[in-house]
């Protein structure tokens, strides 16, 4: 009895591994160029790493500005451990850059890049410049044309503060990349990880076992 029920942890544990999906609801995420709330804005700077947090209802809102002293970026790399069934159920906006979404070493990599528009001479447009401020929207609530975004089951995520992503899930950020990463920057738990754990486990369970016998 033990024996089976650790091997069905262990196996809901390796599943779960392998993708995490919030039940019903796609993961979305918007970068854009709001203003700064009164409590202020977390100051971030080119080419050095930086972490948020989806909320406990798997959205939220987190708020940055440039440093002033840094340089601005016309690139922006967001990574979470973790990946999904498909590379379309992430959806992704933004009315400075272009996404795309990629699965790195069970990583979903999200690299945003500011548009190139060629008229006789190319240009960069979009972005942010030292002292701009951005925000990372993770709820699941509007298109950036205004259309209701739905879930699954034909729903539309219109709270705010609500998003696919998962309850308190972290993510790593990184302005200022010339090119799009072919390996992940953070590391995800291996499968031999996870095995060892249970492994260890179900020795312990059944030493216990033997002791109480």
């Amino acid at each position: 009895m033990l024996k089976s029920r650790l091997l069905w942890l262990f196996s809901v544990l390796l599943l779960s591994a392998a993708y995490v999906h919030a039940d019903g609801i796609d993961p979305v995420i918007q970068v854009d160029d709001p203003t700064c709330p009164p409590a202020g804005c977390a100051q971030v700077s080119s080419g050095v790493p930086f972490t948020f947090s989806s909320n406990a209802a798997g959205g939220g809102t987190t708020v940055f500005q440039v440093n002033a002293d840094s340089a601005g970026f016309t690139t922006l790399d967001i990574e979470t451990v973790g990946t999904f069934p498909n590379k379309s159920d992430v959806q992704c906006f933004s009315n400075e850059f272009t996404c795309n979404v990629t699965f790195i070493d069970g990583v979903t990599d999200i690299f945003l890049t500011a548009n190139t528009f060629c008229d006789g001479v190319c240009s960069t447009r979009g972005g942010f410049p030292p002292g701009d401020i951005f925000a990372i929207d993770l709820d699941n609530l509007f298109e950036p044309n205004g259309v209701p975004i739905f879930d699954q089951s034909g729903v539309a995520e219109t709270t705010p503060g609500v998003g696919g992503w998962g309850p308190n899930r972290d993510f790593n950020a990184l302005a200022g990349l010339t090119t799009a990463p072919t390996t992940a920057r953070i590391s995800a738990p291996e499968p031999s990880s996870v095995f060892l754990l249970f492994a260890g486990a179900a020795a312990l369970a059944a030493r216990r076992r033997i002791v109480r016998r």
